[in-house]
């Protein structure tokens, strides 16, 4: 029997039967294994502050707003005897809930979130999205001296609906801050237990808010357009929580990353102890 001889016919063939499989590899990075897309990260919170405009005056609107009450302090907290007194809680907007993101002052009571982010704060193309239908309860506590006659707030109607409009550019948002949602707000019957008032006020978002990125770095509702305030100083604590009875904020970024948060649940108070008139 005659041994194998190899020509370069066969060899030939042999080399073109290896190569598919050689090109077919020669061409993977040796740290494709190693590649991987960030997970989108939002920032968010909830904030709320209860101020009043001038403690050494009678005559002096005290409650939450967004027309008074503003401070460079980003705790939305300003103590004093004379001029605002504030007390804040939460987390503020980034740059300020009140007159603009860029240059505002820190108040009101509102919630917002930033366009997507990586882990280490670095912006990712893409935009987050709280729904249409998201509900924000916020309920008001003003406490009183057993010798002083309980009464509620001057700018609140219970049992009244009212439309809070999107703001997000010109004059308004300079004057007050950026609203990124309509919302129905709707003030509940009014409750008195002994030296105590109280009443809830439900908002509900009736567009989506949105945030993107290189357009809008934060959405913020801003429930603070809706206010609740005394003209004149009632000498009571007053307080408010505010809590988030449903709403979810999505990420999605431009490669298609998806980040979900549940915000029930989630709550903040901010109460002014009693401001003694002069």
């Amino acid at each position: 029997m005659r041994s194998p001889v190899t020509t370069r016919r066969s060899f030939a063939k042999a080399g073109a039967w290896s190569a598919p499989m050689i090109a077919a590899t020669s061409h993977i990075p040796a740290y494709a294994a190693s590649i991987s897309i960030p997970e989108p990260v939002l920032r968010f919170g909830i904030f709320a502050q209860v101020a009043v405009e001038d403690a050494g005056q009678l005559i002096t609107r005290l409650g939450t707003s967004s027309e008074f009450g503003g401070t460079p302090s980003t705790n939305g907290t300003v103590t004093g005897t004379t001029g605002t007194v504030s007390h804040g809680a939460g987390d503020f907007t980034p740059g300020g809930s009140l007159g603009g993101f860029n240059s505002g002052l820190y108040g009101g009571m509102g919630l917002w979130f930033s366009s997507p982010e990586d882990a280490s704060g670095n912006k990712l193309a893409g935009t987050a999205t709280l729904a249409s239908g998201a509900v924000i309860e916020a309920t008001y506590t003003v406490t009183f001296d057993e010798d002083y006659l309980v009464y509620g707030p001057d700018i609140y109607q219970q049992n009244t609906s009212n439309t809070i409009v999107a703001q997000t550019t010109g004059p308004a948002v300079e004057a007050t801050g950026a609203n990124s949602a309509p919302m129905r707000a709707v003030d509940g019957a009014e409750t008195q237990d002994g030296v105590t008032w109280s009443a809830t006020t439900t908002f509900t978002t009736t567009d989506s808010a949105v945030s993107s990125t290189g357009e809008l770095e934060y959405a913020q509702l801003l429930f603070s357009q809706h206010p609740t305030f005394y003209m004149e100083n009632p000498e009571a604590s007053f307080s408010v929580t505010l809590r988030v009875v449903s709403g979810s904020l999505v990420g999605v970024t431009d490669d298609g990353q998806t980040v979900t948060y549940d915000l029930a649940g989630r709550t903040v108070t901010a109460e002014l102890p009693v401001i003694t008139a002069p």
